[in-house]
């Protein structure tokens, strides 16, 4: 009886500590960076690009160092968070492509990127503790990066038959 009342508190103790471990992908900078851009789209395309890079560069330093303690478990968290990010980064090219938001400079950087950022997600070797998010961060970047490849072709038409205007056109005060 009282070996199972410990136990039963060892778990209410225990479960919220493992809980806890996932942390948020994108740290208060970064989310204040995005913030910051959300009313440039081109901007906030590449904020996300640079927060998506420096996950990426960890990976690949990680890669290299196959007796770090605790690189497993660094590697499954990197991942992780490269899948989170690149999934909120495909909600927003859906949404720019949705408003006709002007992103022909910053795409085929980002379609350039997901090549990179594919290719570094594959470097470190099978493992069981990481291979299911690995998988989870590939698809999504394929998926950011089918997305950013549709897109650009159709902007690129949007855009030649609506051309944006120009400050001075949409009656911003142009200084002279």
């Amino acid at each position: 009886m009282r070996a199972s009342l410990v136990i039963t508190l060892l778990l209410f103790v225990c479960l919220p500590c493992c809980a806890q471990r996932r942390q948020e992908p994108l740290s208060d900078q970064e989310v204040e960076q995005l913030r910051d851009n959300a009313m440039l789209p081109d901007k906030r395309i590449t904020a996300f690009q640079k927060i998506i890079d420096a996950r990426i560069d960890r990976i690949q330093d990680l890669a290299g160092k196959k007796y770090e303690a605790g690189r497993v478990e660094d590697l499954h968290d990197w991942m992780q968070q490269v899948a989170d990010i690149t999934g909120e980064l495909e909600e927003n090219l859906e949404t720019y492509e949705q408003d006709h938001r002007d992103l022909r400079k910053v795409l085929p950087k980002l379609i350039a990127a997901t090549e990179r950022w594919k290719s570094v997600l594959n470097q470190p070797e099978k493992n069981e503790t990481y291979e299911i998010v690995r998988q989870f961060a590939v698809d999504s970047v394929a998926d950011v990066q089918k997305e950013a490849t549709e897109l650009l072709p159709k902007q690129k038409e949007y855009f030649k038959q609506h051309p944006p205007r120009k400050e001075g056109e949409r009656g911003i005060e142009v200084e002279r």
